[in-house]
């Protein structure tokens, strides 16, 4: 089958998702056509969908022709996942699952398709596991897979696989930090841009170092960082274009893309892009994930400067005062110091006002160059 066509599939929602609009586009930038969406309550049943709704999914699922996937918007468990496949008879991935596959579409570097491997691997090997269980009891379907022997073959050979990457893996962050290191000596100060998926990162990237990288309105276009000299009001800097961030990350993605996140810890400065174009509550909620993400990271205390981007979009009085909100809220949740300003990226607008802020953060006592 040709990797970019769309596949039918059934989207399970839970009446708790803070953002369906984020779930459909997802589910759509990893190439499925959601043809059902389909609301439950949640984790009710050792099935996560009470029986009910099973019902009603085993009815869509009736009658139809061809391939179909059944999504569901959140973290499953391995025996759920189990119960829900043996219920319908079709294949079911959950939000990790989904977003793996997105990754997978936009990877190019060795070192981002075995992080991808890598992070898939780890998260299917609970549910290896429970087949493995489920067919010494007898229980296991034939769609499910080939057999009892085949099952403990395959999980053999996953952990192997598993800490083959891992070595692999090791060497290329490795060879990532002696690069870091090479780069430091330029003496040239390290911007990250940083912040939710599709704000406009690699827009702003491209604008300042002159580069030409892939963008789009799809989720997760970058997958690998680039670095890259740039200057703003004259003055140089190294830019790197890093990995998109979404609300409750599942922390196996954290973990498996460490190597490329720790380019926003190493960084000495963080432009932090977000789309002021959308609506306060989804600005709101998607600087409170971004945040919370730096946190995990460890990030503390480092200059950060709040990016206010799609002002063009959003009209520029609008905008600005969704900046100044902005600023609020995050001085709230963030320690360091912080700028606000307001931009337009794909126009090239008020990036003398980013280099003002950079800059004139970048001179304060902790940050000279």
């Amino acid at each position: 089958m040709n990797r970019f066509m769309r596949r039918e599939a059934i989207l399970v929602l839970p009446r708790r998702m803070y953002d369906p609009d984020e779930a459909i586009g997802l589910v759509r930038t990893a190439l499925y056509e959601p043809i059902e969406i389909v609301r439950v309550r949640g984790r009710t049943t050792p099935y996560y969908i009470g029986r009910g709704k099973l019902e009603e999914l085993r009815s869509l699922v009736d009658g139809k022709v061809g391939d179909l996937t059944l999504i569901v918007f959140d973290d499953l468990k391995p025996r759920e996942s189990y119960g829900i496949s043996k219920t319908l008879g079709i294949r079911v991935i959950d939000r990790v699952q989904l977003i793996l596959e997105i990754f997978a579409l936009h990877a190019g570097s060795q070192e981002a398709k075995l992080q991808i491997e890598l992070a898939r691997m780890k998260y299917e090997l609970p549910l290896v596991r429970e087949l493995v269980r489920r067919s010494k009891m007898g229980e296991l379907p034939g769609f499910l897979g080939p057999g009892r022997y085949a099952i403990d073959e395959y999980y053999r050979l996953m952990r192997r696989r598993i800490v083959a990457i891992s070595r692999k893996l090791e060497e290329l962050r490795e060879r990532r930090r002696r690069e870091r290191l090479s780069r430091r000596r330029t003496r040239l100060p390290h911007v990250a841009i940083a912040g939710y998926t599709n704000a406009g990162k690699t827009t702003l990237f491209n604008k300042i170092t002159l580069e030409s990288k892939p963008t789009g309105d799809t989720f997760f276009t970058t997958i690998s960082p680039k670095s890259k000299r740039g200057r703003l009001l004259g003055r140089e800097a190294i830019f790197v274009d890093t990995v998109g961030f979404i609300k409750n990350v599942p922390p196996q993605i954290i973990e498996a893309f460490y190597a490329t996140l720790e380019e926003i810890v190493d960084a000495d400065a963080i432009i932090l892009v977000y789309d002021v174009s959308e609506d306060w509550a989804r600005i709101r909620r998607r600087l409170e994930g971004s945040i919370e993400i730096l946190r995990e990271l460890g990030v503390s205390g480092k200059p950060v400067i709040l990016a206010a981007n799609k002002a063009d979009l959003a009209g520029w009085d609008e905008a600005e005062e969704r900046s100044g909100k902005s600023l609020d809220l995050v001085s709230e949740l963030y320690g360091g110091p912080l700028r606000a300003v307001t931009i337009s990226a794909l126009k090239g607008v008020n990036l003398d006002k980013l280099g003002e802020a950079l800059w004139g953060i970048l001179r304060m006592p902790r940050y000279t160059f």
